[in-house]
């Protein structure tokens, strides 16, 4: 089921996002914490509506830290939108 499909929003992995202090940031290719904005997610993935551009480099999940909000077990569904972030690992 479908329950609303986005068209033209940068998504990144919700495994990528951090909470630190109240706020919302991801890593880049280089460790360093980048504060954003995110939008409507779903158990994989989240819209990043400030913070990132097209084509940014970022760490999926760096040394030491933890998943924003905890994953639930469950079958991944397919991603039909296109992701334009450059995750680094």
């Amino acid at each position: 089921i479908i329950a609303k499909k986005l068209e033209n929003v940068l998504t990144i992995p919700i495994d990528a996002v951090q909470l630190k202090d109240g706020k919302s940031i991801v890593y880049n290719a280089y460790g360093k914490p980048v504060a954003i904005e995110t939008g409507q997610s779903n158990a994989d993935f989240v819209v990043v509506k400030k913070g990132l551009e097209e084509g940014d480099r970022i760490q999926l999940r760096p040394k030491g830290t933890k998943p924003a909000q905890e994953k639930k077990e469950k079958p991944k569904p397919r991603h039909r939108g296109v992701r334009r972030v450059i995750i680094v690992g």
